[in-house]
């Protein structure tokens, strides 16, 4: 499991154990996963989602974590509809292969 997966994973639990009763949704989305990536998120409870549901999905009390996006995914999500937390790395420019 990649290491932004399991940061989802760690993020969860603690929100989980400091929102007692509170239902902890997780999802992510990369056209680059494949099917055995796919098995593997569920059996953790993650929702995979096809582009662009990920964009719907996030409201005001989202975490979202996107590491490496080569897509300007970061700008749209500040914007609307702002979520609590974001968590991003970036690629250095030279580094994105178009």
């Amino acid at each position: 499991m990649a290491p932004q997966h399991k940061l989802i994973l760690l993020l969860a639990e603690l929100l989980r154990e400091h929102n007692p009763g509170v239902e902890i949704k997780k999802f992510v989305q990369d056209p680059a996963y494949t099917d055995l990536d796919k098995g593997a998120l569920r059996l953790e409870g993650v929702k995979v989602l096809e582009d662009p549901m990920a964009f719907v999905e996030v409201d005001e009390a989202s975490v979202v974590v996107a590491i490496y996006p080569i897509i300007p995914a970061m700008d749209v999500i500040a914007d609307v509809p702002r979520p609590a937390v974001i968590v991003c790395h970036r690629l250095p420019e030279e580094e994105i292969e178009w």
